[in-house]
């Protein structure tokens, strides 16, 4: 979270890949240190996402449509993870799960996906525990702007939502006048224009204070 290691995660090789900065949140001093293969749980892996304390990963994907539970026993630092064997299955509301994220105390996630065009939030009774998360039967459509969604992220507070796709490749801002509650979202209408240097975003990542967004 202080923006020394920075985490990928792609389809081809089916691994999560950490870099360390040493400078932080500038990509161009990354450097490969570790990776954690998921080949056996996930063939098309498409997010990765962390606990606020770096001690719990979470690894989604299209090929079962799961999101995978792993623990770190140091923070932040693959060399240390290993799968607990608890999953969350999202295919009853998402086909296609291309990303997922978390509110701030690890009570609700969100996943975004191509097939459904939409944003679905879970709630969670134990924080950042899937084996105790269900379905909170709100979702935000947002197919009218986003056709084919493949990223999506909160500012701090989660008054803000953004969202991108390969249909538009723009970043689409949402307004919420509760955070993190997707039935307060409406479109803000400012946009920013990806086509330029990206055609196929599939990952948004925005740094706490607001001042950064990165897209792979």
């Amino acid at each position: 979270r202080d923006g020394s290691r920075m985490f990928t995660v792609g389809s081809i090789n089916d691994m999560v890949y950490q870099f360390n900065l040493t400078v932080n949140f500038d990509v161009t001093t990354a450097s490969l240190a570790n990776q954690f293969s998921v080949i056996f749980e996930e063939t098309n892996p498409t997010s990765v996402s962390f606990n606020t304390s770096g001690t719990r990963m979470f690894v989604m994907g299209t090929t079962n449509d799961l999101i995978h539970e792993v623990i770190l026993d140091q923070p932040y630092d693959l060399s240390t993870a290993y799968y607990t064997g608890n999953v969350f299955d999202v295919s009853t509301e998402e086909l296609s799960p291309e990303e997922m994220t978390w509110n701030n105390d690890g009570t609700r996630f969100f996943v975004v996906g191509s097939s459904g065009d939409d944003v679905n939030a879970y709630d969670v009774s134990n924080p950042f525990d899937i084996s105790t998360a269900s379905y909170s039967g709100v979702s935000l459509s947002v197919s009218a702007v986003a056709f084919s969604p493949t990223s999506l992220a909160f500012n701090a507070d989660g008054s803000r939502l953004y969202v991108a796709g390969n249909s538009s490749d723009r970043i689409f801002t949402y307004n919420l006048t509760t955070g993190f509650d997707l039935s307060t979202a409406t479109i803000a209408g400012i946009t920013f224009n990806l086509a330029g240097f990206e055609t196929s975003p599939q990952g948004l990542f925005l740094t706490e204070d607001g001042t950064k967004h990165y897209m792979t």
